[in-house]
């Protein structure tokens, strides 16, 4: 039992976001001396999450998927009618942009296995709001590495250009 205990800690120290629940069961377990609490919280404290990343590849191959023509706007990347979604990253990442652009994105990914997908503004800006890059960073999440086996679409080292 303690070596999944230890397994399940090791994932979720490479998490950035955690749920109030997960947070108040840590904190019990904690107050209670739980050991693996202890120093998954210790991680957290020393952002681990952030500081044990994977080294950098020295070569990145990219492909790029034009976004859109022009200034692209909140509305195609990080629509408000969307909102309910966003504790559902892979929903969320799903409600940005078309369907048929996310399966171009696929098709792209496909066609060249070794490069990650950048999208580009075609003759126009991303935008530096924080709801486009939310939106950008969504989107992006699909060319990126799996950073668990253990947890759908939470992605890492995506190429993103704003």
């Amino acid at each position: 039992m303690l070596s999944y205990l230890l397994q399940a800690s090791d994932v979720l120290k490479t998490q950035v976001f955690l749920y109030d629940a997960d947070t108040a069961r840590l904190e019990a377990a904690y107050k209670a001396g739980n050991a693996v609490a202890k120093d998954l919280l210790q991680s957290y404290a020393n952002a681990e999450f952030f500081t044990k990343l994977p080294d950098i590849d020295e070569k990145i191959e990219v492909v790029t998927y034009i976004a859109g023509e022009g200034d692209i706007s909140t509305d195609l990347l990080s629509p408000g009618n969307q909102a309910h979604s966003r504790a559902d990253r892979e929903l969320h990442g799903k409600c940005m942009i078309s369907p048929e652009a996310q399966d171009e994105i696929q098709a792209l990914q496909a066609k060249h296995p070794n490069a990650k997908v950048m999208l580009i503004a075609e003759k126009g800006t991303m935008g530096v709001g924080s709801s486009r890059m939310s939106g950008v960073n969504n989107v992006a999440l699909w060319a990126g590495k799996q950073a668990s086996p253990y947890i759908p679409f939470i992605n890492i080292a995506p190429v993103v250009r704003y």
